[in-house]
């Protein structure tokens, strides 16, 4: 183990929001997708040496993709199925967290 997971949790911890497990799952994978579509665009509006036209349809397509990738689980979430995944997923983290401070308690 590298040492960054319990830094990573602990800095989420600290933050005032989102308050529950899940929400610093959900604000964790937002960051995941956006961050890297924001740097897109801005490397497609400031630093590419292509034309406005082929920029526009980069953008349009990875906007689509990011549109429907968001929708299809938000959509499912709506109807509790990914949640559901996702809370039952807590389980396991749950005790493997148990089971590594046992192990690394002093």
């Amino acid at each position: 183990m590298n040492g960054r997971g319990p830094k990573l949790y602990a800095f989420l911890a600290r933050l005032p929001w989102p308050k529950s497990y899940l929400g610093k799952i959900m604000l964790s994978v937002f960051l995941g997708i956006h961050v890297p579509l924001i740097a897109l665009v801005l490397y497609l509006v400031f630093a590419a040496s292509t034309d406005l036209r082929a920029s526009l349809s980069v953008l349009v397509i990875v906007f689509v993709a990011t549109l429907f990738g968001t929708v299809l689980p938000n959509a499912l979430c709506a109807l509790r199925f990914a949640q559901a995944g996702v809370v039952g997923l807590k389980g396991p983290v749950r005790m493997s967290t148990r089971s590594w401070r046992r192990r690394c308690a002093p």
